[in-house]
């Protein structure tokens, strides 16, 4: 196998980016099915206390692992309060540094980051029909999470077609590539999970409403997930997670007690993607998809 490719039991290939595959939809090669049934017969779901952040790639995941850590977790003991955000809030399709069993001694609530193509696929894995536990749901700007996504799979340089590649090759040959993008079409990921909202407990938080007004999509969070916060404490989980202070954190710590390094924040802001379509065609036509499925699903 090569350096990316981790099990012989996916669709794996090393078109444009390395990658497997697993039903359809293209994931990282370090994101295995073998792990995948470890997950679906080892994991045992706490339904009434288990969160999980769900995303798609490079849509805030990591800004809202960081605002559910203040909001539940500021009496952790030592050994919690300095374990990384990837150990802290395991991601439920690979954690390097612990078994799935080991899960089974983290204190309730525990909190899951996900990047799953659909809820039915994590129902299956997971859930296995209870749909009790709370499903926080980060949508962004898909133009903002394509230069996000650009910048972050370049700074890996995790191929050579991604090293040299400009963000218009980048949008128009592999984001737009339904069967190569990593969890698929960002407009798939997100209406097989808008659907969803009735036979799931999702609370559907927008990425930009939360640079808008944190406070309000904090207060919206703790309400969700049954944490009485006084506004003082609202005021300072925004200021402590503004992303401003999480990258000075964390700048120059590669995996600091935050689990946060610079190849996961760069700029954290909205409309950067001013600054990198050139074919206004392709902004118009990724405006358009969002601008359809926010009225669709009325977000």
């Amino acid at each position: 196998m090569t350096t990316f490719k981790q099990s012989e039991n996916y669709d794996y290939s090393e078109y444009l980016i390395p990658h497997g595959s697993l039903n359809g939809v293209a994931i990282p090669g370090f994101v295995t099915p073998e792990f995948r049934a470890e997950f679906q017969k080892d994991f045992k779901l706490r339904p009434e206390s288990d969160i999980f952040i769900v995303t798609y790639p490079k849509s805030g995941t990591t800004w809202m692992q960081n605002i559910l850590r203040k909001m539940l977790f500021t009496e952790d003991t030592q050994e919690w309060a300095e374990m990384p955000l990837t150990e802290r809030f395991p991601w439920v399709d690979y954690i390097p540094s612990l078994s799935v069993t080991d899960l089974e001694k983290v204190p309730n609530p525990r909190v899951f980051k996900c990047h799953n193509h659909s809820p039915q696929e994590m129902d299956d894995q997971i859930f296995k029909g209870n749909r009790k536990a709370k499903i926080v749901y980060v949508v962004r700007d898909p133009r903002d999470a394509c230069v996000s996504l650009y910048h972050h799979l370049q700074k890996a340089g995790i191929s050579d077609w991604m090293k040299k590649a400009n963000f218009t090759d980048f949008f128009k040959t592999y984001f737009r590539d339904g069967k190569t993008v990593f969890y698929g079409l960002w407009e798939d990921h997100v209406n097989n999970w808008l659907s969803s909202r009735d036979e799931y407990d999702i609370l559907v938080v927008k990425y930009e409403d939360l640079i808008e007004d944190s406070c309000k999509e904090i207060s919206r969070v703790a309400d969700f997930i049954g944490c009485d916060l006084t506004p003082e404490a609202v005021r300072g989980i925004a200021e402590k997670t503004s992303f401003a202070n999480i990258k000075v954190q964390n700048l120059f710590k590669e995996d600091g007690h935050d689990g946060v390094h610079d190849s996961f924040l760069r700029k954290g802001v909205v409309g950067d993607w001013k600054n990198h379509f050139v074919d206004m065609a392709d902004e118009e036509m990724m405006r358009k998809i969002a601008d359809d499925l926010y009225k669709k699903h009325q977000i």
